[in-house]
């Protein structure tokens, strides 16, 4: 959060500076249009902060899930895996993905020659291209490490299937991947004060909902999985006692240890193999309003840059 908001503060100044440096400003009250200019380049500042940041904290939740872990998790899949190669070809490839859909999704022509370009839409064009590169590149770290955690989870050496609270920290990186990738699409909300940006923003919410339930599920399975096998190992030792313990009673020689292992039976199918429960499932719907807030949100910011510049 701290690298977001210094790089937003940082940004901020700098765009500030040199619009008083060229006298944009005072060509506010000819030129309107300059407003709504000045508008979407804060916004994209404040969505490229948003993404260096996201980045950052996903892979210190990432390291802090891995040390709760502990002992859970071999000592040679303690350390990520090195991804910047990959990570970065994912981020070249968001660049294009920018660049394809402020041309045909924006709410008007997007130029890339700077030939073309105002002070404002200067930034607007490299600070585009850079939210592609930053968006793809988040994305694709989410669903790696999902993937990786997935994996993990389905080669624990040992489950205690009466402590799931030692499981939750699986739970909490999915929830955190979930969270970033549907909070990118609230930051692009702010550009809903031009319905222009609709189909954008729309077409980001469909790839950010499938990322954030690739986040949340992935992890899931892959416990569900190593549950499930624990859960079968454990029934499979209980009704080998059973039968032994039917055995002694056929013979006529009383026993309590049946009653017991008929309990421990009841209790041993009634783990859930989803290590979720209907909180984590409200929390993650409750995520999916966020962008409805920020929509919101971009509307009341808009009216009070709309009265600062005026």
């Amino acid at each position: 959060a701290t690298a977001g908001i210094a790089l937003f503060a940082l940004g901020s100044v700098l765009f500030a500076a040199q619009e008083l440096v060229l006298g944009r400003f005072a060509l506010l009250s000819d030129h309107p249009e300059l407003t709504g200019d000045m508008r979407g380049a804060i916004t994209h500042i404040v969505i490229v902060s948003y993404l260096v940041a996201a980045f950052a904290y996903y892979e210190q939740v990432r390291d802090e899930v891995t040390g709760s872990l502990g002992a859970a998790i071999p000592a040679k899949d303690r350390v990520p895996p090195r991804k910047g190669p990959e990570l970065a070809l994912w981020g070249l490839a968001g660049v294009l993905v920018a660049a394809a859909a402020s041309t045909w999704l924006g709410p008007g022509p997007a130029s890339y020659r700077p030939a073309d370009w105002t002070p404002e839409t200067a930034w607007h064009r490299v600070l585009g291209l850079a939210i592609g590169f930053s968006c793809s590149r988040l994305f694709a770290l989410i669903i790696d490490e999902s993937g990786r955690f997935s994996s993990l989870a389905r080669g624990l050496p040992e489950i205690d299937l009466l402590a799931p609270e030692r499981l939750a920290p699986f739970v909490r990186l999915g929830m955190t991947g979930a969270l970033l990738a549907i909070g990118t699409v609230a930051t692009f909300g702010l550009f809903l004060v031009d319905v222009g940006y609709l189909a954008l923003v729309g077409s980001l919410l469909v790839a950010a909902l499938g990322v954030g339930a690739f986040a949340l599920f992935l992890p899931l399975r892959g416990l569900r999985e190593r549950i499930h096998r624990a859960k079968q190992d454990e029934l499979r030792w209980c009704r080998e006692r059973l039968h032994h313990a039917r055995d002694g009673l056929r013979a006529g020689r009383s026993t309590g240890e049946l009653e017991e292992l008929v309990a421990w039976e009841a209790r041993i199918e009634a783990v859930p193999e989803w290590a979720i429960d209907s909180s984590t499932l409200t929390r993650f719907a409750l995520y999916l309003l966020i962008p409805l807030g920020s929509w919101a949100g971009g509307a009341l910011v808009e009216r009070m840059i709309d009265s600062l510049l005026d």
